[in-house]
């Protein structure tokens, strides 16, 4: 359970929306790494 992969199909019009998104994402992602956030114990 949980093993499978999907795809999803996204609108053409909100792609290049959605990229921007992921980099600013990404940022604020490594500036936490990078001041100690991030890794999480389980």
């Amino acid at each position: 359970m949980g093993e499978k992969e999907s795809t999803t199909m996204l609108p053409k019009k909100i792609v290049h929306s959605l990229k921007e998104h992921l980099k600013k994402v990404k940022i604020v992602h490594e500036k936490d790494l990078k001041s100690g956030f991030g890794p999480v114990d389980f």
